[in-house]
């Protein structure tokens, strides 16, 4: 079974798109098998050109996807084992994490040859060129604490600003 330890991008095979396929090439599909080391992760993602379909083949995962601004954006997540199906709807961020000492084993497809990746952390905070951070964009993001839903945004290493978000 592949390493789900290795970086994100490195562990996305080149035949996930039609770009390292030419036979997905005008199909309208893409796939892929993914392996989960004990307690491996696919971090918070999205594809901004497709939905994706995913089968747990072997062990456990814990998946889920937030919904749009417009719909207050709410977490709908679960627990799949063996033979489980989850759709994550076009666009959404959306996530899957291995909460077992034991590997685990996926199949996904997307509903487009290229539908795309991008990670939450990648676009917030590892563009090229960098977004100044002093035109608002946050450098980091931390909760104050685990019972509360303040989060401190830090600005530039030297000041910062906290946004209580939803606390009472």
């Amino acid at each position: 079974m592949g390493s789900s330890a290795r970086t994100l991008n490195s562990s996305l095979p080149n035949d996930f798109f039609a770009s390292g396929t030419p036979g997905l090439n005008t199909q309208g599909i893409s796939a892929i098998r993914l392996n989960f080391a004990p307690f491996g992760k696919v971090p918070p993602h999205t594809h901004p050109r497709a939905s994706e379909i995913i089968y747990v083949d072997q062990g456990t995962l814990y998946v889920g996807f937030v919904t749009s601004d417009e719909d207050g954006n709410r977490l709908f997540a679960k627990i799949l084992r063996p033979g489980d199906v989850y759709v994550f709807p076009f666009g959404l961020i959306h996530f899957q994490f291995n909460p077992n000492p034991t590997p685990a084993v996926a199949f996904t497809a997307l509903s487009s040859q290229n539908g795309g990746f991008s990670t939450v952390a990648n676009v917030l905070f590892g563009p090229s060129p960098a977004i100044n951070p002093r035109q608002g964009l946050p450098t980091s993001l931390e909760y104050c604490s685990a019972t509360s839903t303040e989060v401190r945004l830090t600005i530039i290493e030297r000041e910062k600003i906290t946004i209580k978000i939803g606390c009472t």
